[in-house]
């Protein structure tokens, strides 16, 4: 009898403890992203080490297969083949594909900004701004990698390989 009250407790406090917080989304990562726009799409591989430096490749479509482009800090450094181009980011305008994905990734780490608004079986989603618009995002409850980022006009798909 005495098994009783103690095999109840410890149901009770499993159960209270079964809660696991959501991580919050990362801005490190490497995987492969589609971006999807007003009639075209744009395909590649991304490299995130924080939300100030990451670089953005081009595979397809075969008329932009080649590009490269590299953010650091407020620095923009565009390369294809034997060429390179560098300036401060603001040269491409805030809807070029590559600024909209820095954009969003940039912005997770300013206060307040990227707010969690759900949580599902095993995503959570979230909202926020930045320079290209306002975005919801959502990303792995357990390891907070991104998934999708969506604006009004564009759509990111993310196949994240490593955190």
């Amino acid at each position: 009898m005495r098994k009783i009250p103690l095999l109840f407790f410890c149901v009770i406090l499993i159960l209270s403890g079964c809660s696991q917080s959501v991580k919050y989304p990362t801005d490190k990562f490497k995987g492969s992203y589609a971006f999807t726009g007003s009639g075209y799409k744009i395909k590649g591989d991304i490299y995130s080490v924080s939300n100030n430096l990451m670089t953005i490749s081009v595979k397809s479509p075969s008329s932009m297969k080649g590009y490269r482009f590299k953010y650091k800090n407020d620095k923009l450094s565009i390369s294809y083949n034997n060429m390179k181009l560098k300036s401060d980011r603001e040269y491409l305008p805030k809807e070029a594909f590559s600024q909209v994905i820095f954009n969003v990734i940039r912005s997770l780490k300013k206060d307040d900004n990227c707010t969690l608004q759900g949580e599902y079986n095993s995503f959570a989603e979230y909202k926020g701004s930045c320079d290209s618009g306002e975005y919801t995002l959502k990303a792995s409850k357990n390891s907070g990698l991104i998934r999708q980022i969506s604006l009004k006009e564009y759509s990111i798909h993310f196949k994240i390989s490593s955190p």
